[in-house]
């Protein structure tokens, strides 16, 4: 929840449309599984390597047209046939592997279906809508990873409210099949009650005779403004004190000296005051 409010503010802050999401996500997201994922920092690592091979081979080809016709190279048909050996041995090798980690993969997803909480593991995450900063399409963002989801992936199982630093919107729509169908239309008081009648709802402000209706129209002025006092809700002051970071606790990465970040082929180990640490597996 910490990391969703920080993320939030900090998108809020540059211009996007962003909102901290209370629901249920599945076991993967919840305890910060990252078994299935490639370490991030390796794999730009390969993408780097790919790319510097592909200038290395554009550079060959645009070498002058008059060059010296390379020696004819004698091969041997039986070290040909011992390499195709070699490697047909080796292909039959991956391919045990390849079906080991399927096995086991299959074994995590099968644990993962018969989770005991299943739909009830709370979670918060950041939810971007579209219309500023040019969002064309809303789309999650789970804090603790930085990755991006779509609105109605599998790994989100409900959401009971989201908020901003303007509002607090319930949904009362029924997540039956997960987020499939639900609408993040935060203007639809159908399908989201909102809370504070003092603040504006997304994209517009709240109409006088919207707040009438809900303080009693008809009423002289001095009586409205008596009544919409009287239902505005009065939130009790924050039970959380102000939050505060010191520049010893930001620069201390880890504060119980060490964490270890498990990925599909690699192990990361952070260590408080040292750049990080990583060895494959």
């Amino acid at each position: 929840m910490d990391f969703s409010i920080i993320l939030c503010s900090l998108l809020r802050g540059v211009g996007y449309d962003a909102y901290v999401v209370s629901g249920y996500a599945s076991q993967k997201l919840t305890t910060m599984d990252e078994r299935e994922s490639v370490y991030p920092l390796e794999k730009m690592s390969l993408d780097e390597e790919e790319g510097q091979t592909e200038n290395n081979a554009d550079s060959g080809k645009k070498e002058g047209k008059y060059r010296v016709k390379p020696l004819r190279q004698l091969k041997s048909n039986f070290l040909t046939k011992q390499a195709e050996r070699q490697k047909a041995l080796e292909a039959a090798n991956e391919q045990k592997k390849s079906n080991e980690i399927n096995a086991e993969e299959n074994r995590d997803a099968q644990d993962e279906e018969v989770d005991e909480l299943q739909g009830l593991r709370i979670h918060f995450w950041v939810l971007v809508l579209p219309g500023m900063r040019d969002i064309a399409d809303p789309f999650f963002i789970e804090t603790t990873t930085a990755k991006v989801y779509e609105i109605e992936d599998s790994n989100f199982h409900g959401v009971e409210a989201v908020f901003s630093s303007q509002n607090y919107w319930v949904n009362m729509q029924t997540c039956y099949d997960g987020l499939k169908g639900i609408s993040f239309d935060l203007g639809d008081n159908s399908k989201w009650e909102f809370v504070l009648l003092e603040n504006s709802q997304p994209g517009r402000a709240l109409r006088k005779d919207e707040l009438d209706s809900k303080t009693g129209a008809g009423k002289a002025e001095d009586d409205e403004e008596d009544d919409s006092k009287k239902q505005v809700l009065d939130l009790p002051p924050s039970w959380v004190e102000r939050f505060e970071i010191s520049r010893e606790k930001f620069e201390l990465r880890t504060p119980s000296g060490s964490k270890t970040l498990t990925y599909k082929n690699a192990n990361v180990v952070c260590v408080s005051h040292n750049p990080i640490k990583s060895h494959s597996i």
